[in-house]
């Protein structure tokens, strides 16, 4: 076997590739290419969130539009509606309801009591008649009736024409006025605010 000399040995280093180069090329070339893809991918993405985002952005601002819209419609349709007095609609409610109950307890405990009404062959008495202008007021709506004039003052309040002061409530307002007794009867109830007193 022969051995050729070589003048530059440098020359053949240079000359030879590098062991192993050449099986890396493609690898980097699929590496660099899938690192391109994921990045095409990730922007994809974001512009794919970006939009979705800005649908519905303009969505939701569509449906405060149209709630906008049917509000003011439902404020023009409602704008006679006074709320003042259904807010006193609902307390006159609220205050009868508080009566029924009880006139309703009056009358479950009134058996235990003596009877209410006097009976035919004797004149009402003073307490009966009482009796009857209390029922007369809560009926009409007012509530803790006092009689103001004294008892005593009044006589027998079965005979005769008899003025009989009174005070009471109505939703919060207090009422003065008096009531008048015919025979025993109730013939009038007159129960004014104080702000109507005045001219």
């Amino acid at each position: 076997m022969r051995i050729l000399p070589i003048a530059d040995p440098s020359a053949l280093a240079v000359a030879t590739p590098a062991p192993g180069w050449e099986g890396l090329q493609p690898v980097l070339w699929l590496l660099a290419l899938a690192g391109l893809g994921f990045a095409l991918y990730l922007w994809w993405r974001t512009v794919r969130v970006q939009q979705a985002a800005l649908e519905l952005a303009q969505r939701q601002a569509e449906i405060i539009g149209e709630l906008r819209d049917l509000m003011r419609a439902l404020a023009s349709e409602r704008a006679d509606i006074d709320l003042k007095r259904i807010e006193h609609v609902l307390i006159d409610v609220r205050d009868g309801q508080a009566r029924a109950e009880d006139a309703l307890l009056r009358a479950i405990q009134r058996p235990r009591e003596e009877p209410r009404s006097a009976p035919a062959d004797r004149p009402p008495g003073p307490d009966d008649v009482l009796e009857r202008i209390v029922d007369r007021a809560l009926a009409l709506g007012y509530d803790r009736v006092q009689v103001v004039s004294n008892r005593d003052e009044l006589g027998d309040l079965g005979e005769g024409r008899h003025e009989i002061a009174l005070e009471a409530r109505r939703t919060g307002v207090l009422f003065k006025g008096k009531a008048v007794t015919q025979d025993g009867r109730v013939a009038d109830l007159d129960l004014q605010p104080p702000y109507a007193m005045f001219p």
